[in-house]
């Protein structure tokens, strides 16, 4: 799961600003002083006010050749700034053809001596360029260092950037998650041919299997998501839930998609296997106990302070018509 503009508490992260600037910022600053409306120096538990602190500047300027329209690969005669990963997550890159401006995204670049040698922008682009328009980096960053925050949240922070561009000052107010922890696929391939051992001979002609169980592990997170208990979620140490689900979870999907045979006991009802691989994730599932601090207290309500929890049943959609 992807941790773009996340804040892990105890942790950190990094914040990106990736607006349509007009132009490079020449300089640019971030305050972060609220947490859920409360003043983030309030909160203690080494919580400190981020108040016009200097943030990072894309300053990556790649120097175009003529290039008749419509193309999608370049290759720059010049290089100046930090280069990085064009490819990351929301970072956009400014292409300035004589104040006709357009805000892509990089699909793929290549490197050689420190130098970009080739950028291709996939959804392509519709008019030529001249000798020496450029390309340039227009994202702004910061990375918050919260390694002595000893509080437990989960919440949203206001940050507000302060962007100078072409000698004017913008004011850009950004919202970010603030988790107490961020989930990644806990199962591999391999724990699915523990259950299944015979499923590599069953599916020999899938080349990518991590995908396999990297998908059914999404669905896994979704469903955490649409009952909004992931942020909120804990997870012992040791614990084998989220694993074993998202082994289940993958079964289901190549019974279902896949082709994946059902094992004996079960030849011929697939829809009997699929529902004994549901079953037994729900049941799973069923074990978590979510402890959630509603008050934001930093300490974990009981049931005695709301009530009986029911247990987590994540059920399966219904089946189209007309399946056999």
């Amino acid at each position: 799961m992807s941790t773009y503009n996340v804040l892990l508490y105890r942790q950190g992260g990094t914040l990106y600003l990736d607006e349509p600037l007009p132009d490079q910022p020449s300089a640019c600053t971030v305050s972060i002083t609220q947490l859920d409306g409360n003043g983030l120096a309030d909160l203690g538990g080494g919580f400190a006010n981020i108040t016009d602190v200097a943030a990072t500047i894309d300053n990556l300027v790649l120097t175009l050749p003529a290039k008749a329209s419509p193309w999608r690969t370049v290759a720059p005669t010049a290089t100046a700034g930090t280069i990085g990963d064009l490819t990351s997550e929301g970072r956009r890159f400014l292409l300035n053809r004589g104040g006709r401006k357009r805000w892509a995204r990089v699909s793929e670049f290549d490197t050689a001596g420190g130098e970009v040698t080739e950028v291709r922008f996939d959804e392509g682009i519709d008019y030529a360029v001249k000798t020496g328009d450029t390309i340039k980096g227009v994202r702004c960053f910061y990375t918050v260092n919260w390694a002595s925050v000893s509080s437990t949240f989960v919440g949203r922070v206001k940050a507000t950037w302060k962007v100078t561009v072409e000698g004017t000052v913008r004011t850009i107010v950004k919202v970010y998650d603030v988790v107490k922890q961020v989930l990644f696929c806990p199962a591999t391939w391999t724990d699915v041919g523990r259950l299944r051992p015979d499923v590599d001979n069953e599916l020999s002609k899938v080349q990518d299997k991590e995908m396999l169980i990297q998908q059914a592990w999404q669905d896994i997170v979704r469903d955490l998501d649409a009952m909004g208990i992931r942020h909120n979620l804990v997870i012992p140490d040791g614990s084998t839930i989220l694993r074993d689900a998202a082994v289940l979870q993958c079964l289901i999907n190549l019974t279902q998609y896949q082709g994946l045979v059902a094992p004996p006991g079960y030849i011929g009802q697939t829809d009997d296997y699929i529902d004994a691989l549901e079953s037994k994730k729900q049941s799973i599932l069923g074990k978590f106990a979510i402890p959630v601090d509603f008050n934001q207290d930093g300490n974990l309500d009981t049931t005695e302070q709301y009530g009986n929890k029911r247990q987590v049943w994540f059920r399966r959609p219904p089946r189209s018509k007309g399946r056999d």
